[in-house]
């Protein structure tokens, strides 16, 4: 598919896209400031896949909805006002999305859009759950709604190929826990934690150790580990996970089609 990025940070450049494994000469890229804006070229792009038969063909990205200003915001400032929004940008993001999502389905198009969060002011106590900048309109309109933290992590000799800048104060990556808050598909408020070093990316095969864990095709015995091979027979020893979590065959031929039949069953709402 091809990637049209609405850019609302001004954070995407040549040498980003490339970064990201993106072939910029198949991006289509569009900077954005306000949500009126933003909702009207996104509407008039996908009339345009509609129009010309090209459904499924495209995939875009929103990034961020709490960066875009209500075109009140943005006259207000030109005209040295200092008056408020008073709630016209979270009435524009909800209208955005009322408009999106039926035009998007109709496409055959995936929107992505990021947000910023935050912790509810009016709660008693913390909440697993954080808030979105910009009204609810994102939340009830959505299809799946992914919540990320992390964490800041230093160097461990128990991961292998732990790449690191040596002024980086020992500091290597971070881990990501992602935690699904919405999902239209399958039970939500399902979470798992990755590993991204920031020299050698995303490992391919983090937080799927700790799946195979829970569903019983991986056995922990302290810090070792063994592989089920089936009832009844004895489990194949694999040993510390840095013996074997770069085994590729090992997860592409066995754990991973097990995951997959696993989680098919487990994921499912109902019969």
């Amino acid at each position: 598919m091809h990637p049209v990025i609405f850019d609302t940070e001004a954070a995407v450049d040549e040498g980003s896209t490339v970064g990201v494994g993106l072939d910029p000469s198949t991006v289509k890229y569009v900077p954005v400031h306000a949500v009126e804006a933003c909702r009207n070229q996104v509407s008039a792009f996908l009339d345009s896949v509609i129009e010309a038969k090209q459904e499924g063909k495209f995939i875009i990205s929103i990034d961020s909805l709490g960066n875009l200003a209500s075109q009140k915001e943005i006259d207000d400032v030109e005209k040295g006002k200092t008056a408020a929004d008073m709630g016209l940008r979270a009435k524009g993001l909800k209208s955005m999305m009322r408009i999106l999502t039926y035009k998007a389905a109709k496409a055959g198009v995936t929107i992505l859009f990021s947000n910023h969060t935050y912790e509810d002011p009016g709660s008693m106590f913390p909440t697993l759950v954080k808030q979105q900048s910009g009204g609810k309109g994102p939340v009830y309109l959505s299809s799946v709604l992914v919540q990320l933290a992390r964490r800041d992590e230093k160097q461990d000799a128990s991961r292998e190929s732990d790449e690191m800048l040596p002024e980086a104060n020992k500091y290597s990556g971070v881990t990501l826990r992602a935690l699904t808050v919405k999902n239209r598909f399958v039970p939500p408020f399902l979470q798992c934690e990755m590993y991204l070093n920031y020299k050698s990316g995303l490992d391919r095969y983090s937080g799927l150790k700790e799946l195979a864990v829970n569903h019983g095709i991986i056995n922990q015995s302290g810090s070792t580990y063994s592989l089920n091979v089936g009832e009844g027979l004895p489990e194949k020893k694999l040993g510390y996970y840095k013996n074997w979590s770069k085994d590729i065959e090992l997860w592409e031929k066995t754990i991973i089609p097990q995951l997959e039949v696993k989680l098919n069953a487990a994921y499912r709402y109902g019969n």
